[in-house]
């Protein structure tokens, strides 16, 4: 694995399958690797903690930086490049605005933190140049916008949606999982439950979401948001016609103070 921190570099390498992360790698970004080692080119992965997604100071200082033990598994797995920017790459960045589904879902609680996401992405497609990127399906709302930036920026770039990654008990691969005790992985294992049930139940049972509010309350589970929405939009759905669009189930909660996301799509 060649490790690479000039900005430069890539100008010269074609047919790039890209994975940009913030390290504290796990399952989840190994999917995405091997999903990337389908194709014919060369595989680059970034790291870069980027301080502009993260309203609350506290997230930004808190998120987990493993760099040493993200190279050796690198490095097993036999990607190709790894590319780790330094923070200079925040200067004179053009700044990018998530302006698509605002105030909807994650955006209407963490204000500003699609835009910081949008913009590095963007500044990373601009100095890697890769033919195609991979982007998990668990951070759906951020898929959509990343999904936007070669529409809007002339790029020419696929962006390539890979599934979610659970552990045995159904919980979402994320490196938010370290930050929690034992018994909060077990709790947290709720979640994807909660909303396959909604799934298996919504169209039988127009109250089960309420339900599944009330229960995983009860556990000790801090609800932000649980909405039934419209896959493309992301605005809420009403089931009372059952003849809608593809639809998204999404959650937003807190464990043990920790800020949890999941989601599960409709066939």
């Amino acid at each position: 694995m060649k490790k690479i921190t000039q900005d430069q570099y890539f100008k010269k390498i074609n047919d790039i399958s890209f994975i940009p992360t913030m390290g504290n790698l796990h399952d989840e970004h190994l999917s995405l690797i091997n999903k990337a080692k389908e194709f014919k080119g060369p595989v680059v992965v970034s790291i870069f903690i980027n301080p502009l997604q993260f309203n609350n100071p506290n997230d930004l200082n808190k998120y987990p930086r493993t760099i040493d033990n993200d190279i050796k598994l690198l490095e097993s797995i036999d990607v190709d490049y790894l590319y780790t920017p330094n923070i200079n790459i925040l200067e004179n960045i053009e700044e990018i605005k998530a302006n698509n589904y605002k105030n909807l879902l994650c955006d209407k609680y963490r204000p500003g933190h699609f835009d910081g996401v949008v913009t590095i992405v963007n500044k990373l497609f601009t100095l890697v140049e890769p033919q195609r990127a991979f982007f998990g399906l668990k951070d759906y709302q951020q898929l959509l916008h990343v999904k936007n930036l070669p529409i809007i920026n002339d790029l020419n770039i696929d962006i390539i949606p890979c599934e979610t990654i659970r552990s045995n008990d159904g919980l979402a691969m994320s490196s938010r999982n370290n930050l929690l005790s034992k018994k909060g992985l077990q709790l947290a294992s709720n979640i994807y439950k909660s909303i396959k049930r909604v799934k298996d139940s919504i169209l039988v049972n127009q109250n089960i979401l309420n339900e599944e509010i009330d229960y995983l309350s009860k556990l000790g589970i801090d609800i932000e948001y649980y909405q039934i929405c419209d896959q493309e939009t992301l605005e809420s759905i009403n089931f009372k016609n059952k003849n809608k669009n593809k639809f998204i189930i999404a959650i937003a909660g807190y464990v043990e103070g920790i800020r949890l996301i999941d989601n599960i799509l409709s066939d």
